[in-house]
């Protein structure tokens, strides 16, 4: 067994640890941008509560704006802070941010992927999507483990006012570190030349890729299983992600640290850590393409497509799901048929909004009515 090298560790090490130390302080700094007054904090406060009681922001919103106005926060803010809320971002995505630093190189070596990533995903959502060979994979997992399919709709239904490129980052780091798994995968088994290595784990990454993104964007219909023999409810897409994140995630760590080991006793760690980050980058920029191209495009296209053969195969019951102080409250409210063409009973339970009354059907709309005649209060005038 050959010597360690611990001075070229050390400094690999110290490499691969700059975007980590690069994303404490952008973090601070975004949480500091995103609630910099007292005022942005409490109304971040008040939207937290309504998200903790299980009812959607949408049906507060007359509330949310008087208080935004009160507290004279604009409506650009308020959106940031809301978006913010629901979908947070964390040391994670932070990480990523120095791929705009070298953004130019990184687009250089991402770019054969580009040409491939969508054409690709396009012909995995033909078999998955249009042969309906998920929602049958989800039938049969049903029929397997016995479990209930539910739709519960999730709190930022109908909230079209969300920053969707805060969203889209948002999804990105599980794509990107995807890509990183599959190279380190493949540096693993091979140790090639490193373009033989890059071209081999880019065929990977952009299968796993196409099969994950395809799949993320199906099952964000607001389906959940029910686990009566434990009495538990999960989220098909959380159900997902507790095998996947952890799979990449500890792969991620083992393969890192293993390799880091194996090039600092007989290669060029520096080397490597280098390599690591230059792959971590242009990887970034493939997620993002992705974020751009397929999934804020083709995104709630797959998801309305999946929903709907979900009601034709499945059928779920849509439940409302609320928390008022201690107390959970789970009720049914309508079929998830009826969910999604928008014709859920209102419940006494439920606040109805002025917004809820101008949307209900006026007979104006459809017949030919005339609007009555302004009556003759004439007679009611004393006469001079």
């Amino acid at each position: 067994m050959q010597e360690l090298d611990l001075e070229a560790l050390l400094w690999s090490i110290a490499i691969l640890a700059l975007p980590l130390l690069m994303a404490i302080p952008a973090r601070l700094v975004w949480h500091m941008y995103v609630g910099k007054t007292l005022d942005q904090q409490e109304y971040r406060a008040h939207v937290r509560a309504i998200l903790d009681s299980g009812q959607s922001l949408e049906r507060h919103r007359e509330k949310l704006d008087d208080e935004a106005r009160q507290r004279n926060i604009s409506i650009e803010r308020v959106r940031l802070i809301e978006t913010d809320v629901l979908f947070p971002l964390g040391l994670h995505h932070f990480i990523l941010l120095p791929a705009l630093i070298i953004l130019p190189v990184a687009v250089l070596l991402a770019s054969p992927l580009f040409l491939l990533v969508l054409p690709l995903m396009a012909f995995t959502e033909w078999v998955l999507i249009d042969r309906k060979v998920l929602v049958s994979s989800l039938k049969y997992l049903q029929d397997w483990t016995k479990w209930g399919i539910i739709h519960i709709p999730q709190v930022h239904r109908d909230h079209d006012k969300l920053r969707q490129d805060l969203v889209s980052f948002h999804r990105m780091p599980r794509s990107v570190f995807l890509g990183l798994f599959a190279w380190l995968i493949v540096h693993w088994s091979f140790r090639s030349d490193f373009w033989l290595e890059f071209l081999i784990a880019g065929v990977i990454y952009l299968v796993m890729l196409s099969v994950l993104e395809v799949i993320s964007n199906a099952i964000a219909a607001e389906l959940v299983f029910a686990d009566a023999s434990r009495t538990s409810l999960m989220q098909v897409e959380a159900w997902a992600e507790s095998y996947i994140n952890p799979l990449v995630g500890v792969g991620l760590l083992f393969l890192l640290g293993r390799d880091l080991m194996a090039e600092a006793r007989g290669g060029n760690s520096i080397l490597f850590a280098l390599t690591v980050l230059l792959v971590l980058f242009s990887v970034t920029v493939v997620g993002m393409a992705v974020e751009i191209g397929y999934a804020q495009r083709r995104g709630k296209k797959v998801r309305e497509t999946f929903a709907q053969q979900v009601v034709d195969v499945l059928d779920p019951v849509s439940y409302s799901f609320n928390r008022h102080e201690d107390r959970l409250l789970l009720h049914v409210e309508c079929s998830m048929q009826d969910r999604l063409l928008g014709k859920a009973i209102i419940k006494e339970r439920d606040a109805v909004t002025f917004g809820m009354i101008d949307n209900l059907p006026s007979r104006l709309e459809v017949e030919d009515s005339l609007m009555p005649a302004r009556p003759d209060i004439s007679f009611f005038n004393p006469e001079e």
